[in-house]
């Protein structure tokens, strides 16, 4: 968010006036609130908001019956966790993009085909898409898969299967 400060100041004392300016300017709420934090344990600043995605196809829920996801309606968000139910397949085609919300998992019970190609990988990533640890990831549990030219980055949010769900 774009900040705009208007500053009126007299020449009286000019130097100390602009340095306070500066330390104003610099230090806006963000800045505040994360050198409050840093020096009071137990204050935790929100989380990043995730990027508004235009364009994506937002998943959230069970899938009850086999379904396939094709990179022509790609990128997929996975607003909420996504549960593959036992005897069910969701297949993922080469070139398709999944991105996970902060709190989403893609939890396997069923079976997952994921088969990328060398010039159309499948990408399971975070919404932010920037570091370690920005969404829950994927879980295999009990279910079976067939991953090739799958990469699967900035996972380890805490999984249902170590952590709340």
């Amino acid at each position: 968010m774009k900040r705009n400060y208007s500053i009126s100041m007299r020449l009286v004392g000019s130097a100390v006036s602009l340095a306070l300016a500066f330390v104003f300017l610099f230090f806006s709420s963000t800045w505040l609130q994360a050198l409050a934090a840093a020096n009071r344990p137990g204050i935790a600043l929100p989380a990043p908001a995730e990027p508004n995605m235009p364009g994506a196809v937002t998943v959230g829920g069970v899938i009850t019956q086999p379904v396939t996801w094709t990179k022509e309606n790609s990128p997929y968000l996975l607003t909420s966790n996504v549960i593959v139910n036992p005897g069910i397949t969701l297949t993922v085609q080469p070139g398709v993009t999944i991105y996970g919300s902060q709190t989403a998992e893609l939890q396997v019970l069923g079976r997952l085909d994921a088969v990328g190609t060398p010039t159309q990988p499948i990408t399971f990533t975070s919404a932010l898409d920037t570091g370690p640890d920005q969404w829950r990831g994927l879980v295999f549990n009990g279910g079976t898969g067939h991953l090739s030219y799958v990469t699967l980055r900035y996972a380890g949010n805490g999984s249902s299967l170590l952590g709340p769900f």
